[in-house]
């Protein structure tokens, strides 16, 4: 389910279902198809009677039972086997009711180890819950190879400013040519203008 990113396996049993569950537990019926082999069990953790009980039928080994505490749900359980580093996965029972003698059973936690056969790994199993011990994948994303450095592309080179072109020199314009006048001339045409005046003066003199 989305609390667990979808990695816990329900009605499943990791490896083959450990002798200590068959005995407590009803496995369902239908076809239920079983893992490649059994995981080895590090530890079980569970309520100090019912962990005393299947010791005493010979279902856990003396030194793997542990009733320091007594998980209340899968996710419980998979902290527990987070917590040890040979633990790889687990078996939560979260079959029966809380109350009663069967409450002796209920919430029993397999730490265990991972399976070396090749082939299923997980048994059908009504009312347990098993997983990794971890969700989240502890592996690195890998680093892609280091290419070769891209090669820049070329600079190009900068536009030279246009060359102005010249300005050409302004063409002289010719100073036309102005022949001197005639004294002779200038002298006969203003000749009668004197003469004028002369007689002029003369008759005024006269009045």
């Amino acid at each position: 389910d989305a609390s667990n990113d979808g990695c816990f396996s329900l009605h499943h049993a990791y490896g083959t279902p450990p002798t200590a569950l068959t005995l407590v537990a009803g496995r369902g019926s239908g076809t239920l198809a079983d893992a490649c082999g059994a995981a080895g069990i590090l530890k079980v953790y569970g309520h100090a009677g019912g962990l005393d009980l299947l010791m005493s039928w010979g279902a856990i080994e003396a030194g793997r039972n542990d009733s320091s505490m007594v998980p209340a749900s899968a996710v419980e359980c998979q902290d527990l086997c987070d917590a040890d580093s040979a633990c790889k996965f687990f078996t939560f029972n979260d079959q029966g009711p809380s109350g009663g003698n069967y409450g002796y059973f209920r919430g029993l936690c397999f730490l265990q180890e991972e399976l070396s056969c090749e082939g299923d790994a997980f048994s059908h199993y009504h009312g347990m819950i098993s997983g990794p011990a971890s969700c989240s994948s502890s592996d690195p994303a890998p680093t892609p190879a280091a290419g070769p450095a891209p090669t820049p592309a070329p600079t190009p080179a900068p536009t030279p400013a246009p060359t102005p072109a010249p300005t050409p020199a302004p063409t002289p314009v010719p100073t036309p040519h102005v022949e001197p006048a005639d004294a002779s001339a200038v002298v006969r045409s203003t000749a009668p203008f004197v003469f004028v005046a002369s007689s002029f003066s003369v008759l005024v003199a006269s009045i």
